[in-house]
């Protein structure tokens, strides 16, 4: 979901989302695996410029173990908390939910 405030990490994101299927769909039928992990905000030390963590930043503890059950699964695509309701939202109603996440 590209985000007003922060273009160039929207950029870089959707870059490695295309990144990831493509080489998926190369390698089909091959021994290798090509998994893609969406994080949601996590909450590490990169914030820790900031005076306050960001709003919903989910606990490193908590992430680390929603992803692994993802990759335990044997999923292709890892979405883990909030990351997953972006995903979601953008495929039901694109327009709206961009103009929801990016309000303000």
């Amino acid at each position: 979901m590209p985000l007003a405030r922060a273009p160039v990490c929207s950029a870089t994101k959707a870059a490695v989302r295309s990144f990831t299927v493509s080489l998926r769909r190369q390698l089909a039928g091959s021994s290798v695996q090509v998994v893609e992990l969406v994080p949601p905000v996590v909450r590490t030390d990169l914030h820790r410029h900031l005076s306050e963590p960001p709003p919903m930043a989910m606990e490193l503890d908590a992430f680390v173990a929603a992803a692994m059950r993802g990759l335990d699964a044997g999923r292709e695509e890892v979405t883990v908390g909030l990351a997953h309701a972006l995903r979601v939202g953008a495929r039901v109603a694109p327009a709206r939910f961009l103009a929801q996440v990016n309000r303000g």
